[in-house]
């Protein structure tokens, strides 16, 4: 059983704390929130003590923290607990600067906490189906992999994470887990040049971001999307040297050397944000490497700014760690 406590009762964590709840080997033994009427009453569902400060949770018998605030206060706390000593689930980004994300690896690396960073695709069924797919060797090479999600958002001006000061802006907050797909699937990033453009009306971050990254291995990706388009399309996808995959809607398909036409490819279904949780719960137990530790994170939130940097220079930038 792993005693652990929760920073943020609202938002993603209403995809997280169901899991949790149900997990054998989970015990939510505190809460904070600095609204007071959610918290207590998440933490009533719990049995668990609620706190408005997040700090008190120290002083509780935990082993570890899921911290669900948004991106700037949840760099604070990262630290705080990794001094403490506690063992941290974080959602993403990791922060929104590179100086915020440092204090953050740092902290960890001293601690020696392990740190593992909310980048869900991982977990998403048909996402880790196709990763198999290519790291089993059934399509070969990888030529090319991209990702494309463009929608229609209404209300945009009016959320949090259309502000760059509080979520980075789309680059950073939405195509974090984009940009870590890439560097799950293709490896490290060599070089990357990016374009991104506001055409809302009023808006104060980009809502339209494509980047076309080359690896260190060799291939290259192709991440973009869109929250100005009136049409909706998703596609998520891998081209080797012996075969292609690609997943629409709930469909994985897959067409290699021989074969006439593509083939649907079956997989196991099940909760992601459960699947998610429940490989930290297991790394804690057994001392394994979370998938996605805290230098994805700060590398994944390298490349977003790169991006944009990329977008505002017009020109391709070597994003190999140490270079520019």
């Amino acid at each position: 059983m792993v005693n652990v406590g929760v920073v943020g009762c609202g938002g993603i964590a209403g995809a997280h704390l169901p899991g949790l709840k149900k997990n054998p080997d989970v015990k939510v033994v505190a809460m904070a929130d600095i609204n007071e009427s959610i918290g207590k009453k998440t933490a009533q569902e719990f049995g668990a003590k609620f706190y408005s400060d997040y700090r008190k949770l120290a002083d509780e018998d935990i082993e570890a923290v899921f911290l669900f605030p948004r991106p700037v206060p949840r760099v604070e706390m990262c630290v705080f607990f990794a001094k403490q000593g506690v063992h941290i689930f974080s959602e993403k980004p990791i922060a929104i600067d590179l100086r915020s994300a440092g204090r953050i690896v740092n902290a960890v690396e001293k601690s020696g906490v392990k740190f593992m960073v909310g980048f869900v695709l991982h977990f998403f069924p048909a996402f880790r189906k196709l990763h198999e797919l290519q790291t089993s060797g059934q399509l070969g090479e990888l030529t090319t992999c991209w990702t494309r999600r463009i929608w229609y958002f209404r209300g945009l001006k009016d959320v949090w994470y259309s502000d760059p000061a509080q979520s980075g802006g789309m680059a950073i907050d939405y195509f974090g887990h984009d940009i870590d797909w890439l560097r799950w699937t293709g490896g490290e990033v060599e070089s990357i040049y990016g374009r991104t453009a506001t055409v809302t009306e009023g808006l104060r971050c980009e809502d339209n971001v494509w980047a076309v990254a080359t690896f260190e291995t060799g291939g290259f990706g192709v991440i973009g999307g869109s929250w100005s388009s009136r049409m909706g399309d998703c596609s998520v996808g891998i081209i080797g040297t012996k075969g292609t995959a690609a997943i629409n809607g709930d469909e994985l398909r897959m067409q290699r050397e021989g074969d006439k036409e593509p083939v649907v490819v079956p997989y196991e279904t099940f909760n992601a944000m459960e699947a998610e949780d429940k490989h930290f719960i297991e790394c804690l137990k057994t001392g394994a490497r979370p998938e996605m530790d805290v230098m994805d994170g700060y590398r994944s939130l390298e490349l977003g700014l790169a991006i944009q940097r990329s977008s505002a220079k017009n020109k391709v930038l070597n994003v190999l760690p140490g270079r520019d």
